[in-house]
């Protein structure tokens, strides 16, 4: 089913030259995030990914004959992470390490490179079904190339696989409206639930979608009394369902977790709103959105309308219910890239045969091969300079040296207090130590935001915090290594200091001894 007649389009519709331009475009992608790869040192010891890059070693760990103790330290840094979802990509990550022999950082920015890219075709295949040959070409270039997308496509997380799904997943939605054979129902449910289940969040930008899909199809009363909505409601939610009762009543490792970034009181709060349109230009600028939503108003085609709409409530509708990601994580907004860029590629293509058909059309081809390559060129550009002009707050290679002297030196021990960059997450990989992350400003915040009591610094509750309420049966060492936050958490600088003698100090940590009796009696 096209949308738009194919007559005269401006991209060769097949061929070798079709194929070639294809080519391009994801040799291109690939090689472009591989230079971003070596141009970001350890992750900038980003948070989320260091959460990842945890458990991957944990995983690692298990698969390869390492040395003790360091071994049983990266395995319980692992198992003392919070757990959300499937580690799938911990675990691909793991048995990619175990297969070339080494841990290498790069080798997980790779595969998150080549998922987003399997996106990339499916976000062709989706244009092509709801529109013209030519807008394919557009829709997969702004995918493949906006700045923001190259950069966050990289990071060693979920969720450049959950997109690679959450498209696979629309693209069986599109067969089943096109022709709704059970079989195509149960292959769009299977793989929903499979998606689901690897990310919890991909529901909300699934079920929109479908619904919109099933009424373009069926209308709205059969939609919500049909068999085949519930079926696939079944198949969707089956695997996520039962993993869910699995970690909440089996293991019970969910419980921890439950509802902490999930505050509605924000929807009522400028903040919100003012960050959440912040992150939306920061992920694809302002002109592309309003270039979608014109994109949308202006479908003329009946299924890209209800397509688009679907996709669109899907975003909306994530963004509502996990409003302190939603304005504070810049990787939740990385599904508003497919969607805009299957928006706008209509009224791209449209621009692109008006200049050819006003024109000669071998200088309007050129001309626009030529705008094509420049936007690419400078989102290149944009990406590279980008590390060039972002202002170095850390030499990331000296505290991950750091790191690693702090864990020979204590013996991997497994029982630390770790007041760190990033959660302390670089440092418990690096490190190769274990222990428990001491609470840095950032969450405080994050705990007013929710409305939970704030921690006081009073010497009696900062012990009770170390010796008690840790995580940490018997703690051995405070270690500081993020000196920023060690300065403005004064109260902790002034009980640490005069209750625990210094083990060692340096310009980029401080470790102190938690097992002193004579520290502890005078505290």
């Amino acid at each position: 089913m096209q949308a738009t007649s194919d007559a005269g389009p401006f991209f060769p519709k097949s061929g070798a030259i079709r194929w070639l331009i294809l080519i391009v475009l994801f040799v291109t992608a690939l090689g472009i995030r591989m230079v971003d790869s070596a141009m970001t040192p350890y992750f900038r010891f980003d948070t989320r990914e260091y959460y990842s890059a945890v458990i991957a070693k944990g995983n690692y760990y298990e698969l390869i004959d390492a040395p003790e103790p360091a071994r049983s330290a990266v395995i319980l840094n692992r198992d003392r992470q919070p757990v959300n979802e499937p580690p799938v990509m911990e675990f691909l990550v793991a048995h990619l390490w175990a297969l070339l022999g080494d841990n290498n950082l790069a080798v997980a920015t790779l595969l998150s490179s080549i998922f987003w890219l399997i996106g990339g075709w499916f976000v062709y295949q989706i244009a092509m079904l709801i529109g013209s040959s030519d807008g394919a070409i557009f829709a997969l270039a702004i995918y493949l190339f906006v700045p923001v997308g190259i950069i966050q496509s990289n990071n060693f997380q979920p969720d450049p696989l959950m997109i690679m799904m959450v498209l696979a997943s629309i693209f069986t939605f599109l067969r089943y409206a096109q022709s709704p054979t059970t079989s195509r129902l149960v292959q769009a449910g299977i793989l929903t639930g499979l998606t689901i289940l690897l990310k919890l969040q991909a529901s909300f930008l699934l079920a929109p979608v479908f619904l919109m899909l099933s009424v373009y199809r069926h209308g709205w009363r059969k939609t919500f009394l049909g068999w085949h909505s519930y079926l696939f409601a079944v198949l969707a939610l089956a695997p996520v369902g039962l993993y869910l009762f699995y970690g909440f009543f089996i293991t019970e490792r969910f419980q921890e977790n439950a509802g902490g970034r999930l505050l509605p009181n924000l929807l009522l709060t400028t903040t919100f709103w003012r960050g959440w349109l912040r992150l939306i230009n920061y992920e694809v600028g302002f002109i592309l959105l309003v270039g979608g939503l014109l994109g949308v108003l202006a479908s003329k085609d009946r299924l890209r309308r209800y397509l688009l709409i679907g996709m669109w409530l899907g975003y909306i509708f994530l963004g509502l219910v996990f409003t302190y990601n939603m304005h504070t994580h810049r990787y939740y907004h990385l599904p508003l890239i497919p969607i805009v860029a299957l928006s706008v590629a209509e009224g791209l293509a449209a621009y692109a045969l008006y200049i050819k058909s006003n024109a000669a059309n071998r200088l309007a081809r050129m001309a626009i091969y030529g705008l094509v390559a420049l936007s690419i060129s400078l989102s290149i550009i944009l990406v590279i300079g980008s590390h060039d002009n972002e202002p170095e707050t850390l030499d990331y290679e000296a505290e991950v040296q750091a790191a690693i002297e702090i864990g020979q030196m204590l013996d991997h021990d497994q029982n630390t207090i770790i007041l760190g960059h990033a959660y302390a997450l670089p440092m418990l990989y690096h490190s190769e130590l274990s222990g428990a992350t001491w609470l840095p400003s950032v969450e405080v915040a994050a705990w007013h935001l929710s409305g939970r009591s704030i921690p006081d610094d009073t010497p009696e509750h900062l012990a009770q915090r170390i010796f008690e309420e840790s995580g940490i049966d018997d703690p051995s060492y405070f270690i500081v290594t993020d000196m920023h936050e060690w300065e403005h958490q004064v109260g902790l600088r002034e009980y640490l200091t005069t209750h625990h003698p210094i083990v060692a100090e340096t310009d980029l940590y401080i470790i102190f001894d938690l097992r002193s009796q004579l520290s502890r009696t005078q505290g």
